[in-house]
């Protein structure tokens, strides 16, 4: 994938405790993970870089077209998450002609065009056994969207939606739609940034026990990631 930046910040590998599929026990360790997290996006902050974040829906059912042929050759149909980092690691994708699925790595996408996702050719799609490395991510099948979020004092909902930042393609907020004993209170979808959250388990997202302030600015994705009454 192409991007432009101009201020080059490290991501850290693993940017918050995850207990996919078991929990963190070393405490200091998840500490120092999550104060690095801090860091990373305080540097982003600072280096004013405006962050071009996309709702998940711009992930799903995209095109992908080969530059070699001029013309789509399969499409991606959802993202694949890894729940250690929350970051896109690529898509399932279907060929026209085949049940099988395959995968595209985002390294191997050359343009994200307002066709779809641009690759050199087809033999950028991949089988799942070839992905050796990525094995584990691939076979833990996490979703994101309908996981329950909740912190340690009380359960505040399920992710409805989350947005991710096009360059890193790391998921950076999340959609919250409250339980509907409280659909009818000031805040019906609550946003969670990534630097909240404590703890990723097969079941749910531990966040920090903290206000949740929405902006103006944060309001118009939210509200369209909101599901309908």
């Amino acid at each position: 994938m192409v991007i432009v930046a101009t201020l080059t910040l490290r991501l850290i590998r693993h940017p918050f405790a995850v207990s996919y599929p078991r929990r963190v026990r070393n405490e200091s360790g998840t500490r120092e993970i999550f104060r690095r997290t801090i860091g990373y996006f305080s540097a982003l902050k600072r280096s004013k870089i405006m962050l071009m974040l996309q709702l998940s829906k711009s992930l799903t059912n995209v095109p992908i077209i080969s530059l070699r042929l001029g013309g789509p050759v399969a499409i991606a149909v959802e993202p694949i998450l890894n729940p250690h980092n929350l970051k896109v690691l690529g898509w399932w994708c279907k060929s026209p002609g085949s049940n099988a699925l395959h995968i595209l790595l985002v390294e191997d996408v050359r343009q994200v065009t307002p066709s779809g996702l641009a690759v050199n050719d087809e033999s950028e799609l991949s089988s799942p056994n070839e992905l050796i490395r990525h094995k584990p991510v691939l076979n833990s099948h996490f979703e994101l969207i309908g996981k329950e979020v909740k912190t340690k004092r009380h359960k505040l909902g399920k992710v409805s939606d989350y947005s991710y930042e096009t360059n890193s393609m790391l998921v950076i907020k999340l959609y919250v739609a409250r339980p509907l004993t409280k659909l009818f209170s000031a805040e019906d979808t609550l946003i969670i940034d990534r630097t909240q959250i404590i703890e990723i388990t097969d079941h749910y997202i531990l966040v920090k026990d903290t206000d949740v302030k929405v902006t103006e600015e944060e309001m118009a994705p939210a509200t369209e990631a909101a599901p309908a009454a």
